[in-house]
């Protein structure tokens, strides 16, 4: 089988290039993904000119116009990044990548939650790392990941079938575009895209069943936007206990969804969640700021320190109120009427 190509930042694989000489070696990057895989190491800082060790650097600004800047002298080296980014991405388009795995929280490359610091010096974790944006601007549909967040099970599925599947799209490219070739592609991930999103899957299938009325271009552009948007699009794991079907119990994918994209609000009274990854904790936080929630509690079934949400999420969880359980893992979910009221 043809290995993908996928880039990452070179410190995940062990490279001594961080500000400090050292690096961050992530052994499931290297030891288990690493033998299906062609990694294609990328480190901006020393890319772009920098010397092993170097200062840190950080991002200064606003959201919307962040500047990267050494955090002792507050050198600007924001055009020096963008000018060395530019290139390198027109480079990495003949790297035939299927994916991304960015170091977090890197003033460079995390994909988000980056510290911010303000005029005050005073940071906020809404930041982007610049290289990471321009990448993911250059290639929206590229499948990308953090070294943090594969360390969610879930996350680390999905990211793993996005660039599995973003393979096999390419290789249907490259063997020239063909109906008959995009028919058996939906055939034989038409459920792996409704696990996704089922809006999405079934743009696909409109696709496909209309394949001989369409220009063969359009209908390989369309399919590609409809495929990689619905992998992009986190499916919810089922709980596999008694009552998780009963009206009031979501997904957490469901739940922000609904609140995010349109402002609905389902919590209600005493809200518990069950996980104890980014997804969990980030459908906590919502709820426990919705109008009709009373408290939160997350209930998770390992240690605190097991879980594979970023640590500074659940303390700042824990901070705003929510209450953590460990050691805990429901086997059945009642219904209780009133609750629902």
């Amino acid at each position: 089988m043809e290995k993908i190509r996928l880039g990452i930042s070179s410190c995940l694989l062990g490279a001594n290039v961080r500000y400090d000489g050292g690096h961050q070696l992530d052994r499931f990057l290297r030891d288990t993904l690493g033998p299906y895989v062609d990694y294609v190491p990328v480190c901006p800082e020393v890319e772009m000119g920098l010397p092993i060790p170097r200062p840190t650097l950080r991002l200064v600004g606003e959201p919307e116009a962040q500047r990267l800047v050494f955090s002792g002298s507050g050198e600007d080296v924001t055009e020096r990044m963008t000018d060395w980014a530019r290139k390198r991405l027109v480079g990495l388009e003949q790297e035939g990548l299927c994916g991304f795995v960015f170091k977090s929280r890197s003033p460079s490359s995390g994909m988000a939650r980056v510290k911010l610091y303000d005029r005050n010096g005073i940071p906020s974790k809404s930041g982007m790392g610049l290289f990471a944006g321009m990448f993911m601007a250059h290639f929206p549909l590229l499948p990308v990941e953090e070294d943090g967040r594969l360390h969610d099970p879930r996350l680390r599925e999905n990211f793993i079938e996005s660039i599995f599947t973003f393979q096999r799209w390419r290789q249907l490219k490259e063997a020239g575009p063909a109906v008959g070739a995009l028919v058996a592609f939906h055939g034989r991930h038409k459920y792996l895209l409704m696990s996704h999103h089922v809006d999405l899957a079934r743009k696909m299938g409109k696709l496909v069943a209309r394949a001989s009325e369409l220009p063969i271009d359009d209908l390989f552009e369309e399919g590609h936007g409809a495929v990689f948007l619905a992998l992009g699009a986190h499916k919810s794991w089922p709980l596999g206990v008694e009552g998780e079907t009963l009206d009031g119990v979501y997904s957490s994918i469901e739940f922000l969804r609904a609140f995010n994209l349109h402002g609905e609000q389902w919590g209600r009274g005493r809200v518990g969640i069950i996980g104890g990854g980014n997804s969990a904790v980030d459908a906590a936080r919502v709820a426990l700021r919705q109008e009709t929630v009373d408290s939160v509690m997350l209930l998770y079934r390992r240690t605190c320190d097991e879980m594979p949400a970023y640590a500074e999420e659940v303390d700042a969880a824990i901070e705003e109120g929510i209450r953590l359980e460990t050691l805990v893992s429901p086997v059945r979910i009642r219904y209780i009427e009133a609750a629902m009221k």
